[in-house]
């Protein structure tokens, strides 16, 4: 069960052996330990300290310290997590205990990552990586490929990739799944960003079944979310449901309840969308009060179903406002919305002609982010956009360019929206309607009355 990574089996089978042999340090070890990887931390804790109190042995010690850390620096507890690895790193060195050693200055790395130094904790991993490299520890060494990737893209989006791999073709090799699944989850970032949105999926996939197969519901969930986007872009609407549905299940049972209206209020928004009008209940009002994590949501939603019900205007203005109070730190995932509400105020302006000089402040930000350069997903999207604000004689070929990228990945919805734009300003400069007439005809083909509602000025214009 251990291998399969099947905690709360350990868990039931320990629980009684406990009880009747209340002495055998090693079901008081394993209990502990699956207690730590199901987030039971409160007990974890009281056996591990109840087992560094009453240690015999110096490698016994050892390793209660390492254990009682891991679970503190869990429950945030940095401070007193850092002094008992600092004796476990001593302690280590005395009993020339390599692996142990290893382990404590990651497990540092990890405090220092916490506390948002990652200069100490990148060289904390390296030290580690150092004494275990062409060792046989493997899970260790994967470990810590993943954590200096992590480390190596909050500057450079893309570097992590090969670090990302060679961690996940280790844990591959030697079915180390609870890692297998957080690496999935990472590599999935890196490839949307490259605009490989069907690897980028794939690979999402592959988290959410092996974090359901063993118990990672709320890494199952995170996976989920990150695939919403995508395959509304690609309009898998059963795919979405599906999934939806499966989240659904998931928050009940982690007992999520913020993760639970999230996925009713984007079901909801998904009803819109296929022509069965429904409200919001409550569902809003709980994320409002929940963490910022889940009050992130809430704008998007909102956003989503007023586009859906045709109000385009109106929910140009809530993303619009959600996009402002993301500003001050502008990561590649609020580069993506800003590039959704570019086009959506450049649709917009088609009509009205009141929101060029939004949209080439958009594009302005977007361009000089520093993650800009290697997010090709959205730099296909904003040459399209260029291509029709400064729209001349080169623009059709600029935008077969870019769209050709969109059409490879099968973003219908994406390659839709977007041949229905450039189509309306393509033919206002040349008089020429076949790429609007494509685009509407991609539109019309999804059979989605919320997608007609939010485009009927161009249906009527094409009219």
């Amino acid at each position: 069960y251990t291998s399969f990574g099947d905690y709360k089996k350990i868990v039931e089978i320990t629980e009684p052996l406990i009880l009747k042999y209340p002495d055998k340090i090693s079901f008081r070890l394993n209990y502990a330990e699956a207690l730590y990887n199901i987030g039971e931390y409160k007990k974890a804790e009281l056996i591990y300290r109840d087992l560094l109190q009453t240690a015999k042995k110096e490698e016994y010690l050892l390793y209660d310290y390492v254990n009682l850390a891991r679970v503190l620096l869990a429950k945030e507890k940095i401070d007193e997590a850092k002094e008992l690895l600092e004796n476990a790193l001593s302690l280590s060195k005395k009993l020339e205990n390599k692996k142990m050693e290893a382990l404590s200055l990651r497990l540092i790395g990890n405090v220092y990552y916490s506390l948002d130094n990652t200069k100490m904790a990148l060289e904390y991993y390296k030290k580690s990586l150092e004494i275990i490299q062409g060792t046989n520890y493997h899970e260790d060494i994967a470990s810590l490929y993943n954590n200096i990737a992590n480390i190596i893209t909050e500057n450079d989006i893309l570097g992590g990739e090969e670090y990302y791999s060679k961690a996940l073709e280790i844990a591959q090799e030697y079915w180390y799944f609870p890692l297998i699944q957080t690496i999935y989850y990472n590599l999935s970032i890196i490839r949307l960003y490259q605009g490989k949105i069907n690897d980028a999926l794939n690979m999402e996939k592959n988290a959410v079944i092996t974090s359901v197969a063993y118990g990672n519901y709320y890494l199952a969930l995170l996976s989920i979310l990150n695939m919403m986007d995508p395959l509304l872009k690609k309009f898998s609407i059963d795919e979405i449901l599906n999934y939806v549905e499966l989240a659904l299940q998931l928050s009940k049972k982690l007992g999520n309840e913020y993760m639970e209206n999230i996925f009713i209020a984007y079901k909801k928004v998904l009803d819109n969308l296929m022509g069965k009008e429904t409200e919001f209940e409550n569902e809003i009002e709980i994320l409002m009060n929940g963490p910022p994590i889940y009050r992130d949501y809430v704008n998007y939603i909102l956003s989503a179903m007023e586009m859906w019900k045709g109000n385009y205007l109106k929910a140009n203005e809530i993303q619009k406002k959600s996009i402002e109070k993301k500003k001050e730190k502008i990561t590649p995932d609020v580069l993506i919305d800003m590039s959704d509400l570019a086009e959506f105020l450049l649709y917009e302006n088609f009509f009205y002609e009141n929101r060029k000089n939004d949209i080439n402040n958009i594009i302005e930000e977007i361009e000089k982010n520093k993650n800009y350069q290697y997010i090709n997903y959205v730099q296909w999207r904003i040459n399209i956009l260029k291509s029709i604000l400064n729209m001349n004689e080169d623009s059709l070929k600029i935008f077969n360019n870019n769209i050709s990228n969109l059409e490879k990945e099968g973003l219908k919805y994406l390659v839709g929206k977007l041949k229905m734009i450039f189509g309306l300003y393509y033919f206002k400069l040349k008089g020429n309607k076949n790429i609007l007439n494509e685009g509407l005809a991609i539109i019309k083909e999804m059979n989605s009355p919320g997608l007609l509602k939010a485009y009927s000025d161009a249906f009527s214009f094409a009219l």
